[in-house]
């Protein structure tokens, strides 16, 4: 008799400081809070640690007289184990068309001081875009977890997150986040997903499984 499978091992990511300052305290979080807390988080086995969004900028400066720059170095210097991470969406801030040299030269900065990983939204899920920001996250050093955005529409089918997640495992990308701001997708569309048995889905499945097609284990973000 063969033994049962094993359960494949779950990994959690900690976002304490990225988007719980984020939605719960309006960003007003100073570095201060952050730091005595750090190193504990550093041992809790995370598999990373969101720390930063272009969002935060304007807040530190303006608002908390706070070096947005020197709280990464000096989250970075208690915690050294644990991969740091920012996210990133098309645009920097609110809906502002970011010029490709200044989102270049934050993802340099980001690299710079401290962080490792980035965490990549379009709204759109253009995989066009994806592409060029990926390709700019890798020529910065930076590992992308590329998001793919969950929602409910005429448009957003079974077989459009099928041909979606079909264009995200092509590009050179450490995981992909099913992400759902929205709290949208349940257990139920889940197990339609694994189950269903349409010729797309069964050619999405032999194409992540193929020889060429790297391991690119799914990542799921829910509010």
């Amino acid at each position: 008799m063969s033994e049962p499978a094993r359960p494949r091992d779950i990994f959690f990511v900690d976002t304490t400081l990225r988007d719980g300052e984020l939605s719960l305290w309006a960003s007003n979080m100073r570095t201060g809070m952050m730091l005595p807390v750090a190193e504990r988080l550093d041992r809790a086995g995370f598999e990373a640690i969101e720390v930063m969004s272009s969002a935060f900028y304007k807040k530190c400066v303006r608002d908390l007289k706070d070096d947005p720059w020197e709280r990464l170095r000096l989250l970075r210097q208690r915690i050294k184990e644990t991969p740091l991470r920012s996210i990133r969406s098309r645009a920097m801030l609110a809906f502002q068309i970011t010029p490709s040299a200044v989102a270049d030269l934050w993802l340099e900065r980001l690299a710079a001081n401290g962080i490792s990983e980035l965490r990549t939204s379009d709204p759109s899920n253009t995989p066009s875009y994806w592409k060029q920001a990926v390709d700019a996250a890798e020529r910065a050093g930076l590992k992308t977890i590329l998001n793919v955005i969950y929602s409910i529409s005429p448009k957003h089918t079974d077989d459009y997150f099928v041909e979606r997640t079909r264009q995200a495992a092509k590009l050179d990308v450490a995981r992909i986040c099913f992400k759902d701001p929205g709290g949208l997708l349940t257990p139920e569309v889940s197990v339609v997903w694994k189950r269903s048995s349409s010729a797309s889905r069964r050619s999405t499945r032999r194409f992540l499984r193929s020889p060429t097609a790297r391991p690119i284990p799914p990542f799921s973000m829910s509010p």
